[in-house]
């Protein structure tokens, strides 16, 4: 029963995505897109012996790490830039990047802004200080 279940609900699934829109495709794709990029680059290793996730999150809390100089909000956001225009830029994708600390949203790094109807890819992350800390990025074409 649980097996025939299963199919019936990829079935309808698989048949929704067929009928539906290039456009309800395209942004289902962009999503996707999203989401995947942001969790990568949050797990993305730098030389500061962090990850970008925990730059930001340092950031959003007592900025204790240090790396070439910087701070992690500083180093956090140059590794940040740095891939989204070795990526996303270099694919003429549109896309907003955003930051989002205790309801304060910063861009981090734009190109060709999104329609404000577009689908964010959104990642909370903890910090030791308690405040929210929100990655976003918008894809779009």
């Amino acid at each position: 029963m649980v097996i025939v279940m299963v199919l019936i609900v990829a079935g309808y699934f698989g048949i929704r995505l067929m009928i539906s829109s290039p456009r309800q495709r395209n942004e289902y794709a962009n999503i996707q897109l999203a989401t995947n990029f942001v969790n990568a680059l949050l797990r993305t290793s730098t030389d500061c012996k962090a990850t970008v996730g925990e730059l930001f999150s340092d950031c959003a809390s007592f900025e204790d790490i240090h790396c070439d100089g910087k701070s992690s909000c500083e180093k956090a956001e140059e590794v940040s830039r740095e891939i989204l225009a070795s990526t996303l830029r270099e694919w003429d994708k549109g896309y907003s990047f955003i930051v989002e600390t205790a309801g304060r949203e910063r861009v981090i790094d734009q190109n060709m802004p999104c329609d404000e109807n577009a689908m964010p890819g959104v990642f909370p992350l903890s910090t030791r200080s308690g405040k929210s800390l929100v990655v976003k990025l918008v894809v779009c074409d």
